[in-house]
């Protein structure tokens, strides 16, 4: 009985057992269905992959946002929503969350079904399973194209702010016309997106009259002369934008004028002083351009600084009250602004430079900004700076400074000098702007840029020596002609073989090929033969150009001239390891050494020996010329192939 009673006791515990599992997984059903719909019914878009890539679960969001429905994408590799070229870094990201790496609010461009480009803020995390183990990642997305806009919005209106008191603050250090027109045509420039401008102004007769331009001809400037809707000393005057010349009733003579010097849109902006009007500034534009309201505002309050410096009326109240505007204005603006004193100490940071050194206004006597600079930076960052303000210059420099989060950033300042009305140094005020992400790209441009320059450099060089040479030697403009297009050709053979194995170096045998195929030689009056050697591209320009002369001497004088004659061309290694190559000649007319030496001589003889730091010798035997190299190898002198 005791056994019957153990038995069933032992199967009740079972039966609770089993009765806790299935709870426990009625629980963890709920669980998963209540998270589902949370992910599913989440305004942001969020999709889950395994650790290869693979998506695995796609909400309704994504599929909004990115146009794929779930079937569609579900089993694809996340890369299709990654542009071609960031391949490999969204293959980094999927490793390093295998690792268990985060990465939070990642600002970058997802690719949209239809092929769309979308900006987006990425938050990606680890999925672990039960026992801890990593299995995938999770990924929340958020469109920010309208924050975007919003922050490119401000920043453009930032930096009309900027370009006012930067004009404000020339202004004031103006000593003559030329400088205040110098300032105001840059500020109309920066300001109003016109690459043309000019400043016009009533002479003693009433006549309004250029003062000042950027982009105009002479012939312009004279056709429009004195020309002008308002006469001098007028009242109640306002700009007058001309969206298109060709709707207007002007004169056809004027329109013509206009259009001849390609312009399309033009604005006549009044400057008045005390309320009388003095003259005028015109912006042009090539094309057809409505102007904003913005603009018109932008332009009135040029004219309005402009025409008080003119008349040199003075300008106290009105300077201090646009200074305390854009003080205003540049504290809520999206970029880094500053100010110090004559002795660089800082005076102003605005809010989103407090923001990034965890400054507050109250310490700006005690902050030292120099002791947030890279210690490698430090020194450079120093000296730039105390030049600028010694010389009351304007200055660029980039480097990397420390936030108050820790990590190092790198930002561009671009400061100009703040002098007072009587000239006196202020101090600089500046802008800096985070360039960390550009420094990459633009290292690798300008990479490329001093290459090609470099190459630029050494052709044009080549070219004008060449040019120098033919000229001076040949008798006639034909001769010169043929000679100088014959050379052209030769040094432009060398280019393309050079281009081919990306300027890294030139097969020999190819050079001597290729120019000797100039002559269209097919009965085996040319024998070429040596081993493989490659050239760098210097030796291989140099052997060009001496093999096409040699070549052009032969078929003009030499074996080439008659049909027995004969050019053996042969190279070989020797030790060093050095290059050896003659060029042989035979069975052409009788040879005798020239009386003067050309351009070819002297091509072979000193800058062939010269280029390949070796020596040439010619030979004016009887039987045929003999042309002998020897020099190093590029290994030898420490180059490469």
């Amino acid at each position: 009985m005791a056994r019957v009673l153990s038995e069933a006791e032992e199967e009740r515990g079972l039966l609770a057992k089993l009765r806790a599992a299935e709870g426990r997984c009625a629980w963890l059903e709920a669980e998963r269905a209540r998270l589902e719909s949370i992910v599913g019914g989440s305004r942001d878009a969020i999709w889950s992959w395994d650790l290869s890539g693979t998506v695995v679960r796609w909400n309704k969001a994504a599929e909004k946002l990115l146009g794929y429905a779930s079937e569609q994408i579900v089993g694809q590799s996340l890369l299709i929503l990654v542009s071609p070229h960031r391949h490999q870094a969204a293959r980094a990201v999927i490793e390093s969350i295998a690792k268990g790496a985060w990465f939070e609010q990642h600002e970058t461009v997802r690719v949209r079904k239809d092929g769309s480009l979308v900006e987006v803020e990425l938050t990606v995390s680890p999925i672990a399973d039960a026992e801890g183990r990593i299995v995938g990642g999770s990924t929340v997305c958020r469109e920010i194209t309208e924050r975007k806009q919003i922050e490119a919005s401000l920043a453009r209106r930032m930096a009309e702010l900027t370009t006012l008191f930067q004009f404000t603050e020339r202004l004031q250090g103006a000593d003559s016309l030329h400088a205040v027109c110098s300032a105001a045509l840059d500020a109309i420039s920066a300001a109003l997106g016109c690459w043309r401008a000019s400043v016009l102004l009533f002479d003693g007769s009433g006549t309004m009259r250029f003062v000042a331009w950027r982009g105009l001809s002479d012939a312009y400037r004279k056709a429009v002369d004195g020309h002008s809707p308002w006469t001098a000393g007028a009242t109640a005057v306002a700009p007058i934008p001309v969206s298109d010349i060709d709707r207007t009733a002007e004169p056809d003579w004027l329109k013509e004028t206009i259009r001849a010097e390609g312009i399309r849109a033009l604005a006549f902006i009044p400057l008045v002083a005390d309320g009388r009007l003095i003259g005028k500034f015109m912006t042009y534009y090539p094309g057809a351009h409505v102007f904003s309201e913005n603009e018109m505002s932008l332009a009135n309050t040029i004219a309005r600084q402009l025409a008080l410096a003119v008349v040199h009326q003075s300008a106290a109240d009105e300077l201090r009250q646009s200074e305390a505007r854009f003080r205003l204005m540049s504290e809520q603006a999206p970029v880094m602004i500053w100010m110090s004193d004559a002795e660089n100490r800082c005076l102003h940071l605005n809010r989103m430079l407090r923001d990034f050194w965890g400054v507050e206004e109250a310490d700006f006597a005690a902050f030292d900004w120099r002791t947030t600079m890279h210690p490698d930076d430090a020194e450079r960052i120093g000296r730039t700076m105390m030049a600028a303000v010694k010389a009351r210059a304007p200055v660029t420099v980039k480097g990397r400074y420390l936030k108050a989060d820790g990590g190092y950033r790198v930002l561009q300042t671009s400061a100009q000098p703040r002098l007072s009305v009587k000239g006196e140094f202020l101090g600089l005020i500046g802008v800096n702007v985070d360039i960390t992400e550009r420094e990459e790209a633009e290292a690798e441009r300008e990479l490329l840029i001093a290459e090609l320059n470099h190459r630029v450099k050494n052709t044009l060089s080549v070219v004008q020596s060449i040019a120098q040479q033919t000229f001076r030697d040949t008798v006639t403009m034909l001769e010169a002609r043929r000679a100088f297009e014959g050379r052209l050709m030769a040094l432009s053979i060398a280019h393309n073989l050079l281009t081919q194995l990306s300027w890294e170096h030139a097969s020999l045998e190819q050079i001597v090929r290729v120019i000797l195929n100039v002559t269209e030689d097919s009965s085996g009056r040319i024998r070429v033969s040596g081993p493989t050697v490659l050239l760098p591209p210097k030796d291989a320009l140099a052997l060009t150009m001496a093999l096409h002369e040699l070549c052009t001497n032969a078929m003009k004088y030499g074996a080439l001239s008659n049909a027995e004659g004969r050019v053996d061309v042969e190279w070989n290694r020797a030790e060093g390891p050095r290059l050896t190559l003659a060029w042989r000649e035979s069975g052409g007319p009788i040879v005798s050494p020239p009386r003067r030496k050309g351009f070819g001589s002297r091509l072979l003889e000193r800058s062939l020996a010269s280029d390949l730091d070796g020596k040439v010798r010619l030979d004016f035997e009887p039987s045929g010329l003999v042309c002998r190299i020897d020099a190093p190898l590029a290994t030898a002198r420490g180059d490469h192939l």
